[in-house]
């Protein structure tokens, strides 16, 4: 998000995993124009943590105008997505379903997320 593995975003701190409470929480990122992108590589080390990458018409578009892109399980500190197939986009919504921990420390944590453009 800001290219520096110092800062990060985390969620709350949820006392039960997804979806008892809501059935996700997400970050979204805007381009200035659309863009096509190859892969997203997410650093975070909540492992376990599962993602849905999802367009979207608007940066404030309602969840169900969303289009999913790919998944992925947070897997150790570099994560990477596969987002080939998708089309060019100017919103695109990282989408967390299942929180990393247990018991009633269910948190995610995101140090950076990277987007790479199809080249060529």
């Amino acid at each position: 998000m800001d290219d520096d593995p110092n800062s990060s975003w985390g969620t709350y701190i949820y006392h039960q995993p997804f979806p008892a409470l809501k059935p996700g929480v997400g970050i979204m990122v805007s381009f200035a124009s659309p863009v096509q992108l190859s892969t997203l590589t997410i650093a975070s080390p909540s492992v376990g943590s599962r993602l849905e990458i999802r367009s979207a018409p608007t940066p404030d578009a309602p969840f169900a105008q969303t289009i999913p892109m790919g998944s992925t399980t947070v897997a150790g500190n570099s994560t990477v997505v596969s987002l080939s197939g998708s089309q060019p986009v100017q919103n695109v919504l990282v989408w967390i379903t299942k929180l990393g921990g247990d018991g009633d420390q269910n948190v995610t944590e995101i140090s950076d997320l990277r987007f790479e453009r199809v080249t060529g």
